[in-house]
């Protein structure tokens, strides 16, 4: 009769303790902030789409310098 309920006991606190310890770990997940993959995706593509204008802006920018460099050696040889 005492093993039996010796077992019983242990049975029942393991499953106590099981509980206890899905209930932290639940409570710790609840706790932490879950990484916000949305934002950061539209902060990487925020920066990218950024990057890509400045791209754009640079070949611009480069064409007009290359134009004005021509003109300038165009006059200068012209004399």
């Amino acid at each position: 009769m005492k093993l039996a309920k010796r077992r019983f006991l242990e049975r029942r606190l393991a499953k106590r303790e099981e509980k206890r310890e899905k209930r932290e770990a639940q409570e710790a997940a609840e706790e932490q902030p879950t990484p916000k993959v949305h934002e950061r995706s539209v902060k990487l593509s925020h920066s990218y789409h950024k990057s890509l204008e400045h791209n754009e802006m640079r070949k611009v920018l480069d064409k007009k310098r290359r134009k004005d460099e021509m003109e300038k050696t165009e006059r200068n040889s012209f004399w």
